[in-house]
């Protein structure tokens, strides 16, 4: 977590642990599967569509994140913590579980105020007296879809399958 200086504007703060252990995902036999124990929160006032972090991740294509296997997409209906599916035309996975930095902790929920967008970047190679800019480098951030206040938690929204189930609840429950 101390990874996450970048960002003045964010904060970690650790969640009680009552609110993400769960016996199977904390057993010795899953050391790595393990869902965020952190939140993100702002430091100060947001404004609607600040960049709020960088969100630092391995790119790889969709297609390759939903056919393995290990991933477990066709069966849970969602991307695996820290993980993040961008949908056409893009088509990428944004995989921040071995490789991320803070924002891997922004949270997810049912009313969203963030959404992970792409950003094209000037990579600078430095030589020993000068600096000329190179190729651009795509990127992404947490950008915010409504002005925050200071000390909230910043939230993105779900990424349940078309096909996922969870749509259907809000029909069941009326």
């Amino acid at each position: 977590p101390d990874e996450f200086p970048s960002s003045p504007q964010t904060s970690l703060h650790p969640l009680p642990k009552s609110t993400y252990s769960h016996p199977t995902l904390s057993s010795h036999m899953n050391p790595f599967v393990r869902p965020p124990s952190y939140t993100v929160r702002t430091t100060q006032p947001i404004p609607s569509s600040s960049l709020i972090a960088p969100y630092t991740s391995t790119i790889i294509p969709s297609t390759v994140y939903l056919s393995d296997p290990l991933n477990s997409y066709a069966h849970l209906g969602i991307p695996k913590p820290f993980v993040h599916l961008m949908g056409p035309p893009l088509d990428l996975a944004l995989d921040a579980r071995l490789a991320g930095n803070g924002s891997r902790f922004v949270r997810s929920g049912c009313r969203p105020h963030a959404v992970l967008r792409p950003m094209l970047c000037r990579r600078v190679h430095r030589e020993e007296t000068n600096s000329f800019p190179s190729d651009n480098t795509l990127s992404f951030g947490a950008f915010v879809l409504r002005d925050l206040k200071a000390h909230e938690k910043v939230v993105l929204g779900w990424e349940w399958d078309d096909g996922s189930v969870i749509h259907h609840l809000p029909a069941l429950i009326d």
